[in-house]
């Protein structure tokens, strides 16, 4: 809570205890409650409460308003049971245009992903529009340009929210701006316009610092770091994971974006054999999952400590932490994390000599493909078929599997822009010479096979 936001509570808590008219009592009730919302919940419904039976008496204008107050406490306490009913309410009462727009925005969040989601955020976007509601303008021009980014009109998308940027002209729409320049900086992540998203989330990063808001710091951090890891800046990219770390860490702030960047740096260092602070950094991750009751967290952060056991060879730990890895990977609804988490699964299996049970993972994720196809889950079926095939003397096999991975690397850098060529290639270089040598012992072993059928029959 800021200093000027204490100073208000304090002054409208000197004029309330100075006043004796109820109904006067009973609307300053309602503005601190208001701004306790989010920060005392309890105290909010313990004013609110007192108000209603005023308010209601007289059926006075801010009685829907403080049914919103109520439903927000609630909210912010994670008690949806007793927060819907207010905002039922509220939408009884509503009399005010104020109220409505609040009533038609909350509503949109609510159905989010919905159809009924583009309903609301348009009836939220036209009162707002229609009644020049200020206070509102910023935030309806984020919610209708999400409505036309998630129909796939991102044009007019990007035009909605670049209007939106410029009506926050009062500092009390600053929070709003970073929202906005957040999601223009999404928006243009995926047509690679990183010179645009690196304007977009520098500024957005300066008023997150100034404001001190961590969410909004740590999601700018790390879209800058992305960008630098396309631009193949390593430097840069570890630079603003570890700026974003140190926010996640020293205010214990845990989110999916906290959870993404934890898990990038537990991999950099996994990568970089620094396997004390890939550890530390899985614990965290595990720590992280805990707190939210994320399964991926949990999973990701099981599956970097068995990846870090297996490369030192402690077989049990590495089994029992790939174990627990996938031991919920039923609710994880991304085909492309589980197929990940079985990626995983199978190199440490195949590198502890466990290729029976590798095989299995291997299977997992070729039924996953069936459901959603993915190039790289496909290379490395076809490489790890290949590996398997050829320790096990089935050369003929081997060099089937073989041909499907060298025709999917093919695939893989046809499809890869410009910006990722460079890595593309680097991450196969050493594969495709030891594949080229295989590829040759393969096909003597071969030989030597029918020379061998062909001495038996002679």
């Amino acid at each position: 809570m800021g200093q000027q936001n204490i100073q208000q509570i304090d002054s409208l808590k000197t004029v309330l205890e100075e006043t004796t008219n109820l109904l006067q009592m009973a609307i300053l009730k309602v503005e601190i409650a208001g701004k306790y919302a989010s920060t005392k919940p309890d105290e909010s419904i313990r004013l609110g409460k007192e108000a209603i039976p005023i308010l209601m008496e007289v059926q006075h204008e801010q009685l829907a308003e403080l049914y919103l107050i109520l439903y927000h406490a609630y909210e912010s306490k994670g008690d949806q049971k007793y927060a819907m009913p207010f905002l039922r309410r509220a939408k009884t009462v509503a009399t005010r245009n104020n109220d409505k727009a609040d009533i038609f925005n909350i509503m949109g969040t609510l159905h989010f992903g919905r159809d009924s989601m583009e309903y609301y955020y348009t009836q939220y976007f036209d009162i707002v529009r229609a009644h020049n509601l200020v206070e509102h303008i910023p935030n309806s021009y984020q919610q209708i340009g999400l409505v036309h980014a998630i129909n796939g009109n991102t044009i007019l998308a990007d035009s909605l929210w670049k209007i939106g940027v410029e009506k926050c002209t009062r500092s009390e729409f600053n929070h709003n701006k970073t929202s906005l320049l957040y999601n223009l900086s999404v928006l243009h992540m995926q047509d690679a316009n990183y010179e645009q998203v690196a304007e977009f989330a520098k500024e957005g990063l300066k008023l997150a610092d100034k404001d001190s808001i961590a969410s909004d710091q740590i999601g700018f951090l790390n879209i800058l770091a992305k960008i630098s890891l396309y631009n193949a800046d390593t430097i840069a990219t570890m630079d603003y994971w570890k700026e974003a770390y140190e926010l996640i860490d020293s205010k214990s702030f845990y989110s999916t974006t906290a959870g993404d960047i934890v898990n990038e740096l537990s991999m950099f260092y996994f990568t970089k054999k620094d396997y004390e602070n890939s550890t530390r950094l899985a614990e965290k991750l595990i720590e992280i999952g805990e707190s939210r009751q994320d399964v991926i967290d949990l999973s990701r952060g099981y599956s970097l400590l068995g990846r870090v056991a297996a490369v030192n060879g402690i077989s049990d730990q590495a089994f029992n932490n790939i174990k627990l890895s996938l031991a919920d990977t039923s609710k994880i609804l991304y085909l492309t994390i589980q197929n990940d988490l079985l990626l995983t699964a199978a190199e440490c299996y195949w590198g502890l000599g466990a290729t029976e049970q590798m095989i299995d993972f291997i299977d997992q994720m070729e039924r996953n493909l069936k459901k959603q196809y993915d190039l790289k889950i496909d290379r490395n079926v076809a490489k790890f078929k290949y590996e398997y095939f050829k320790s096990v003397g089935r050369n003929k096999d081997a060099l089937v599997a073989f041909e499907r991975y060298k025709k999917l690397y093919d695939k893989f850098l046809l499809q890869t822009n410009a910006e990722n060529l460079l890595r593309a290639k680097a991450e196969f270089e050493t594969d495709r010479k030891q594949l080229k040598l295989d590829k040759s012992r393969a096909e003597n072993n071969l030989l030597e096979e029918k020379n061998r059928a062909r001495k038996k029959t002679t």
